[in-house]
């Protein structure tokens, strides 16, 4: 990491220094194949169109363990995770590059 930088001025990727190789040895280890891009890449705009849904649904659930609940603690706490859930969720379906998906 470079000098001055702190973790949250990097993406994920720049922060593990992620490599095709690295990339590739993770794919082969989940039996991710082309197909499996094709599908994530399929269903990308059902995501966009349920995004708030989803989460909202992913947070009610969590919220119904009173660990959790104590754990996120207020409002201004569970917008900032959701927030941060919309961001890592598209993510997912916007690192799409040449050959691969990841971050």
């Amino acid at each position: 990491m470079e000098y001055g930088l702190k973790p949250t001025d990097l993406t994920l990727m720049e922060q593990i220094n992620l490599t095709d190789r690295e990339i590739a040895r993770r794919k082969h280890l989940f039996d991710f194949v082309p197909e499996d891009e094709a599908r994530l890449l399929a269903v990308k705009p059902f995501i966009e169109r349920e995004m708030d849904t989803i989460i909202q649904r992913f947070y009610d659930k969590q919220l119904e363990n009173p660990e959790v609940y104590n754990i996120i603690g207020d409002s201004e706490t569970l917008v900032r995770l959701k927030l941060a859930m919309r961001g890592y969720v598209e993510s997912l379906f916007g690192g799409v590059l040449p050959g691969r998906i990841c971050q």
